[in-house]
């Protein structure tokens, strides 16, 4: 049974202010029922994953909340990516999510742990010292061009993923 909007509103509460999930009570059918509503009725729901994200736990399905969030308020999931508007992973409020595309998503992210120039979108180039800036649009490499500094390339790659991502756009 896929999960759908009728089934989370049954069994959940959404905050949109706060992008918060609490479990809803239970109708009493069983003494499981009892069991479950004195732990978890009217309580957080989900936990934190590895990489930052929420992840709920639904009839034995695990959904990330903001897919959930999404879901809750707009009925259906779409066929794209939903993206956290200020990068903060944790942060389902409505008015953080947006339909995107995976190129859109990515644009979105902040600069690698592993990055050495600093820039995000700007790689050094060990043979020459130079500094390359680029950005991968759907997929593709486009490259912005070779400079003397970081700084440089750093621009370059602002005016270039502002070109081709718009709003989805990240410098940092």
């Amino acid at each position: 049974m896929s999960l759908t909007q009728e089934r989370l509103k049954l069994l959940l509460d959404y905050d949109p202010q706060t992008g918060h999930f609490t479990w809803k009570t239970r109708t009493v059918k069983t003494h499981f029922d009892v069991i479950w509503n004195k732990r978890f009725s009217g309580k957080r729901a989900g936990h934190s994953h590895k990489m930052g994200y929420i992840v709920l736990c639904v009839e034995r399905a695990k959904i990330m909340a903001h897919q959930a969030a999404w879901a809750y308020q707009s009925g259906d999931m779409p066929a794209g990516d939903i993206d956290h508007v200020n990068g903060i992973k944790s942060d389902n409020r409505i008015c953080n999510l947006r339909v995107a595309t995976r190129s859109q998503n990515m644009a979105n992210t902040s600069r690698r742990s592993s990055n050495t120039s600093g820039f995000k979108g700007v790689t050094m180039d060990r043979r020459t010292g130079r500094y390359i800036a680029a950005v991968h649009p759907n997929g593709k490499k486009r490259h912005l061009g070779v400079f003397d500094t970081a700084e440089a390339a750093h621009d370059a790659y602002v005016a270039g993923a502002l070109k081709y991502y718009g709003e989805f756009a990240r410098a940092s």
